[in-house]
């Protein structure tokens, strides 16, 4: 086994095991955020300078994700140092995650309100966009990454390969409409179907 160094060296290999690159930035950021609070190499962190950070995070006044979201990146580097032996212990894995009111359900549309949006004057494209989204049920990142190649007619209607989080694959069947919709947009597409995505695609009233 190759032996890591320096915490420059280990925060890269950590970083580069998130697939996601927004996922990546994120950890960047809150590693950084660490690093600038605590003052000390990780080798010399403890649970102590870990759970004044989470209470720094708290006392911040940040969006109520935010703190677990950057706690949750903090555990994750800390086990992965202690699991490639560049810690001899893990002093993350007493440090518990802050809890938030789960707003979730404050952020759904109700079906009249989605109703509305698909009724208003949109262009092709962007109906078509929402309409995928709502009746597929697909994260945006998702939608926004689909291809025309991702795209499959069957008897009736067609259905999407997607590809989501955590390199993980899906295929959703989508109905006549909706698939009507998309198959004139792909109409419109470049030349270079593979090349460009739906939501690249220009809109046409």
């Amino acid at each position: 086994m190759t032996t890591i160094s320096d915490d420059a060296t280990i925060l890269q290999l950590w970083l580069n095991r998130q697939s996601s690159p927004h996922t990546r930035d994120c950890y960047q950021r809150d590693s950084t955020r660490l690093l600038a609070h605590v003052a000390k190499p990780l080798k010399q962190i403890v649970l102590g300078d870990l759970q004044g950070f989470a209470d720094s995070l708290a006392a911040d006044g940040l969006a109520p994700g935010f703190p677990s979201r950057t706690i949750a990146a903090v555990k994750s580097l800390f086990g992965f140092c202690q699991r490639t032996r560049y810690l001899a212990y893990n002093p993350a894995s007493e440090l518990n995650l802050p809890r938030y009111p789960n707003r979730l359900s404050e952020r759904i549309l109700g079906e009249q309100d989605v109703q509305r949006v698909l009724a208003a004057e949109l262009c092709s494209r962007d109906k078509a966009l929402l309409t995928l989204l709502y009746v597929a049920g697909l994260r945006v990142s998702e939608a926004c990454g689909l291809c025309w190649k991702d795209l499959f007619p069957q008897v009736n209607g067609g259905f999407s390969t997607v590809f989501g989080k955590n390199g993980r694959t899906r295929s959703i069947a989508l109905p006549p409409p909706l698939w009507s919709q998309l198959s004139c947009l792909r109409g419109l597409a470049a030349v270079n179907e593979t090349r460009f995505s739906i939501a690249e695609q220009n809109g046409a009233g």
